[in-house]
C-alpha cells in the first residue's frame, strides 16, 4: 500500500512541485516548494496531507517540533492502527470462508477488504460528520478531530501524545 501511494502520489508531486524528499518517522515525506503552483494556489492554506505512511506539507512546515507535523504523524499511528485491524479482521474472515470460498476468491475478497480497510475507515468518519453533525464534514469528522486534539495538546504542553 505505500509503495502504491509513494509511486502514485509522492513521487509525481515532489518531482512536480517539491523539495525535501526524506524520510521522517517511518514516512516518504516532501514539501512544497516555495511560490510552487501548490503553494500558491489550492494548497496555499493547507499545512500538511497524510495517507498512510505519505505526508506532504505546504513550505516550511513538518519540520521537527512543528504542530502540523504533530498533527500530519497522527494521521500515521491511525492509519497503522486501522490497517492492523483490517488485517486481522480480513485473516479471520480468510479462515472462516476457508471451505467455503473457492481458494481465489476468498483471497481476493480478504485481500481487498484488507488493503481498502483506511480508505473505509476514513469514508465512514466523513460519512458520519455529513449526516450528523452541520457544517464542514472533513473538520467534523472523528479522525480528524482526535488529530486536531493531539496538536492542541502538543501546543499547549510540548509532549506528543505518541510518546
Amino acid at each position: 500500500m505505500n509503495m502504491l501511494l509513494w509511486a502514485l502520489w509522492i513521487v509525481p508531486f515532489w518531482a512536480l512541485w517539491g523539495e525535501d524528499l526524506r524520510f521522517q518517522h517511518g514516512a516518504l515525506v516532501f514539501n512544497f516548494k516555495e511560490g510552487s503552483w501548490p503553494n500558491r494556489t489550492w494548497y496555499k492554506k493547507w499545512g500538511g496531507t497524510t495517507l498512510g505512511d505519505a505526508i506532504m506539507y505546504n513550505h516550511g512546515r513538518g519540520l521537527e517540533g512543528d504542530r502540523i507535523q504533530v498533527h500530519e504523524e497522527f494521521h500515521q499511528w491511525q492509519f497503522r492502527g486501522v490497517m492492523l485491524s483490517s488485517f486481522f479482521t480480513s485473516a479471520l474472515l480468510f479462515a472462516a470462508l476457508f471451505s467455503s470460498l473457492p481458494f481465489s476468491l476468498n483471497l481476493s475478497v480478504c485481500l481487498v477488504l484488507w488493503l481498502t480497510g483506511y480508505i473505509r475507515w476514513g469514508l465512514g468518519n466523513l460519512l458520519y460528520a455529513l449526516i450528523c453533525l452541520p457544517g464542514n464534514a472533513y473538520r467534523h469528522a472523528s479522525h480528524e478531530q482526535a488529530a486536531y486534539a493531539v496538536d492542541y495538546h502538543f501546543q499547549m504542553t510540548g509532549k506528543k501524545e505518541m510518546e
